[in-house]
């Protein structure tokens, strides 16, 4: 299984988490996680997209 979170950039994705309403968040999506993740196997990866090609 495979989860995707899209934020805009670094910054972008700190402010948002730095909010009361961001940490809610969070929150709320980590206890929703449990039910969907085995966290003994889970990795978290955090990456900047670079376009190589475009169309």
């Amino acid at each position: 299984m495979v989860s995707l979170r899209f934020l805009g950039d670094r910054e972008e994705m700190l402010r948002a988490m730095s909010t009361p309403e961001g940490l809610q968040a969070m929150g709320e999506l980590q206890e929703d996680e449990k039910n969907l993740i085995d966290l003994s196997r889970f990795a978290m990866w955090i990456a900047k997209e670079h376009v190589i090609f475009e169309q």
